[in-house]
């Protein structure tokens, strides 16, 4: 393949510039941000999850004891209205009586919500100490999830950037190359995981390093200076 040295220097830097975008474009999608918030977000939608659970006990405690709560004020407001008239019927017996008895059957009730309700706060307090630790949890995360969001963007900023002035500068050398020479790179660079050039050094090539045969070598040899790595493919430069 024919070729001058200011086009062998032109193609050296063309690899060169699209070895540093193919690095810029694997540290791009290496960034170690991508997986720690995927990490982060599984962890998230599962503390969501148990935090609707969470909700719902709390809700059903807070409930159970707003209503133990109000029984109790209208058991107390029967006991004193029951006292009051105890009170009011001094003389009559068939009437104290039956108050009295009305008066103990209260008592005894409220003693029950008592007991009820000390229970429901035990449970009421459990419920809030969960929530308030969820949502504690949910809360870093979401600052953890927003300093790596944060950080990424940075960091893919930069490479991006970096990308699309490699990018541009490839216009530079593509310009000095003919068609020919430019459509062998092209398409050395597309089997060749973008790495289309490499170099003969005594007998073997320095990508792939492969040892060429000694008949192989001499046609190579007259190829100068531009050949074909027999092994891995890649235009060979032959100085």
């Amino acid at each position: 393949m024919e070729a001058t040295s200011e086009q062998i220097d032109l193609l050296m830097r063309l690899q060169e510039i699209d070895r540093s975008i193919l690095k810029s474009k694997k540290d791009l999608e290496e960034l170690p941000q991508r997986a720690q918030i995927a990490a982060l977000r599984q962890k998230q939608e599962l503390l969501d999850q148990k935090n609707i659970k969470a909700e719902d006990l709390y809700q059903e405690a807070k409930a159970n004891v707003d209503r133990l709560t109000c029984e109790d004020e209208r058991l107390e407001s029967k006991q004193t209205l029951t006292q009051q008239r105890i009170d009011e019927s001094q003389g009559d017996f068939r009437s104290v009586s039956a108050l009295s008895k009305d008066l103990d059957g209260v008592a005894k009730r409220r003693e029950t919500v008592a007991f009820e309700k000390e229970k429901a706060d035990k449970r009421l307090h459990r419920a809030e100490s969960i929530r308030r630790k969820i949502h504690s949890a949910q809360r870093k995360f979401a600052s953890e999830i927003k300093e790596l969001e944060e950080a990424f963007q940075e960091q893919s900023g930069h490479l991006q950037e970096d990308i699309t002035k490699a990018e541009a500068a490839r216009k530079k050398p593509l310009n000095g190359l003919n068609e020919e020479l430019i459509d062998a790179y092209d398409r050395a660079a597309r089997r060749c995981g973008g790495v289309a050039l490499s170099e003969l050094h005594s007998n073997h090539c320095t990508v792939c390093r492969s040892l060429i045969e000694p008949n192989r070598l001499l046609q190579i040899k007259h190829d100068a200076p531009l050949s074909i790595c027999p092994s891995c493919r890649r235009i060979l430069v032959v100085r």
